[in-house]
């Protein structure tokens, strides 16, 4: 597969989606980001911002509590600042690695029962794991490095003027989509991204490498604004690619036209947005956006809020 694995540091901000009383496994990061455990390990202990991602939430399926970058007892210690209960199991399996003999055995954020007490009245594993639910699957050619920052200076300057008509694209993950897989589940999802790394590489385009200039302002019926490339030429080679894609990848076409854009926000209240067009118009007419054509990424957005980026397919 020819995957590209700086899409690992996706994982850091996807930490942030669990919350104070779950934790997340190492098995569930890589079935999500289809990297090797022990990448997600390797990954994980490279962390030099433990305070911003707090990768001390992933543990073993088994409960135990699993190796931290830093030192065990600071792992322990914020686990149990987060309401955990951890106790050391006696094992002589593991003579020489105390941290694999160390387990979760139950939550108390009332912290008034004892460990017997509470795994005998309240303690039900299934309820503390995060199994995130993955929502509205899709593949599209991110922009990239200092593309992405630049798209973040356009959504600020936009949100100045914001008079809560619009809502932006995401500031960190701006993209071309190149199709949406609704309900999907992650079995189907993982054989649409096999199928797309096996023949991706057999798609005829004039595409691939090339700087690809967004820079033309337009909207879908007033309600989504986004930008295009000028180009007729470049938008016909989207949608050959857009065909082509379908057919290698054995899945059905959409009804809808498809047409190539960067989504800059969605209208909500038309009538306050017509106070503000000018400006806003005004400052999308200041930025243009090169996107390179050298990579897929696969999305999906979790528990129907966040938008985290899962794998990258390269397509040279």
């Amino acid at each position: 597969m020819n995957f590209n694995n700086i899409i690992y540091h996706h994982i850091y901000p996807f930490l942030n989606l669990i919350p104070k009383n779950k934790v997340i496994s190492y098995k569930t990061l890589w079935q999500i980001f289809w990297l090797h455990p022990r990448a997600v390990a390797k990954f994980l202990s490279e962390n030099t911002e433990t305070e911003k991602y707090p990768c001390y939430k992933v543990i073993y399926s088994n409960w135990e509590i699993g190796w931290y970058n830093k030192w065990i007892e600071e792992k322990i210690r914020k686990l149990k600042n987060d309401w955990f209960i951890v106790e050391e199991r006696n094992s002589e399996e593991y003579p020489k690695n105390i941290w694999r003999k160390i387990k979760i055995v139950g939550y108390n954020p009332k912290q008034n029962l004892n460990s017997s007490e509470f795994l005998q009245s309240f303690f039900r594993p299934s309820s503390i794991f995060r199994k995130p639910t993955l929502f509205n699957f899709f593949v599209a050619f991110p922009l990239e490095w200092k593309e992405v920052e630049k798209f973040k200076k356009l959504t600020d300057s936009l949100n100045k003027i914001n008079n809560w008509s619009f809502t932006l694209q995401k500031a960190e993950t701006p993209h071309i989509t190149l199709r949406f897989f609704w309900e999907l589940n992650l079995k189907t999802f993982h054989q649409i991204v096999k199928n797309t790394a096996k023949n991706i590489k057999k798609i005829k385009t004039s595409l691939i490498n090339q700087i690809i200039t967004l820079n033309q302002i337009d909207s879908f019926w007033d309600r989504v604004y986004f930008y295009k490339p000028k180009s007729e030429n470049i938008r016909k080679e989207f949608k050959k690619f857009y065909i082509q894609f379908h057919k290698l990848i054995w899945i059905p076409k959409e009804t809808r036209p498809y047409k190539p854009h960067l989504t800059i926000a969605r209208i909500k209240n038309q009538e306050n947005f017509e106070k503000i067009k000018q400006d806003f118009i005004k400052i999308c007419e200041n930025f243009k956006f090169n996107l390179k054509i050298n990579k897929l990424r696969f999305y999906a957005a979790v528990d129907n809020r966040f938008q985290i980026p899962l794998i990258d397919i390269n397509l040279i």
